[in-house]
């Protein structure tokens, strides 16, 4: 007899993390019998060649987007998801009504990164303790979660993983005439792209005039651009816009730095590892479940407050709810990355060399997030709930 399907409710309108996972492992994926069901009206144009196989769920028209109307929305996606009758449903990373699920399907709730941001209320209360299952992407997702929520389940962990291919770059044991320091995001206040200018501003002050590329879109672009203009910085800072591959991106770095405020399991420094990139980040969330301090780079303890950031960069504020710090294992007030102690350890790689890292990065990628068994252990893990 085969096994029943396993629902996937995601919010499908933009394309980050989530969605590649969505795209690379449901989609395209071969371990299980799959149905989407997209939260948002709106699909972004990655998932166009798939849209006849996607489920609006608030949709009166699959076609069409007039939508149902909102006091009867809850009950119309559980009757959608009980007409397909499927064993688990996963929720991506959202908080749901559960009222309506009947007992012989069960939720299994997927954090990446949302239990940091939701509010604890009824409806989220609720929702944890209806649950009958949660995975995290990193141990820090799974103490957020038991620290903010009762939940009466197992929680799962798996890290985020990437496909880890033969990714050799020729690397030169002479310092180069150029040193790249890179950064791919999203444009948005979270990550705190406005250190960026102030790290390359601290590097050139010790006499080391390093490059920085930063690719990536969104609504903080003329903000960013603003501070590069008024620190003197259009030389030494590039921003590239968004690249659908970022292949060749990280071969033409030397470093890749994590800005943000908040990061509940990096895809970006995976990947950039896989290239053999080390990483500098902010030792807060899941961070240090991805770099290995010293080998792979560097996790730097924050000092950096937002209201601080705030005022050097005129930019907006990055975040407002406790992060984790690992180093002490407590959650707290947000802070960044200070960008003295950043360009204290970007110069430390480059008088270093990068060989080294590079080796170890490109271990680490190989040795804890090669993607080949990933959807496998993700639907097994779902199924066993």
């Amino acid at each position: 007899m085969a096994e029943k399907s396993i629902v996937h409710l995601v919010n499908l309108r933009d394309f980050g993390g989530v969605e590649r996972l969505i795209l690379d492992y449901v989609i395209n994926g071969k371990e299980h019998n799959w149905v989407i069901i997209n939260t948002a009206n709106s699909l972004n144009k990655r998932f166009n060649e798939h849209a006849n196989s996607i489920i609006f769920c608030n949709r009166a028209i699959q076609s069409a987007a007039i939508q149902i109307p909102s006091f009867i929305r809850k009950k119309a996606l559980w009757n959608k998801i009980k007409k397909i009758n499927p064993s688990h449903v996963v929720i991506w990373n959202q908080i749901v009504s559960l009222e309506d699920k009947p007992d012989s399907i069960k939720a299994i709730y997927y954090d990446h990164g949302a239990v940091w941001e939701v509010e604890k209320n009824k409806k989220t209360i609720d929702f944890f303790k209806r649950i009958d299952g949660c995975i995290c992407v990193s141990q820090a997702s799974k103490k957020i979660l038991e620290n903010k929520f009762e939940h009466r389940c197992d929680i799962s962990v798996i890290l985020n993983r990437t496909s880890v291919e033969s990714r050799d770059s020729i690397i030169a044991d002479e310092k180069k005439k150029t040193f790249t320091i890179g950064c791919a995001a999203r444009f948005s206040p979270l990550k705190a792209l406005g250190l960026l200018p102030l790290i390359a501003e601290e590097t050139a002050l010790r006499g080391f005039n390093f490059n920085f590329i930063i690719a990536g879109t969104g609504e903080e672009e003329s903000a960013l651009a603003s501070l590069i203009d008024k620190k003197n910085l259009k030389k030494s800072i590039k921003t590239i816009g968004f690249l659908d591959n970022l292949n060749d991106f990280y071969k033409h770095i030397d470093v890749y730095i994590s800005t943000s405020a908040h990061e509940t399991c990096s895809l970006s420094c995976i990947e950039a590892m896989s290239f053999g990139i080390p990483i500098i980040s902010a030792n807060i969330d899941g961070q240090p479940e991805i770099i290995s301090n010293g080998h792979t780079g560097f996790c730097i303890s924050p000092t950096l407050s937002m209201e601080d950031y705030c005022k050097k960069t005129g930019m907006s504020l990055p975040f407002q709810k406790d992060i984790y710090y690992p180093e002490n294992d407590t959650i707290g007030p947000p802070r960044l990355l200070s960008p003295k102690d950043a360009a204290d350890k970007i110069i430390e790689i480059y008088l270093h060399g990068v060989d080294d890292y590079k080796k170890n990065s490109r271990h680490r990628a190989k040795e804890l997030f090669d993607d080949k068994t990933f959807e496998e252990n993700l639907i097994k893990i779902v199924r066993n709930f």
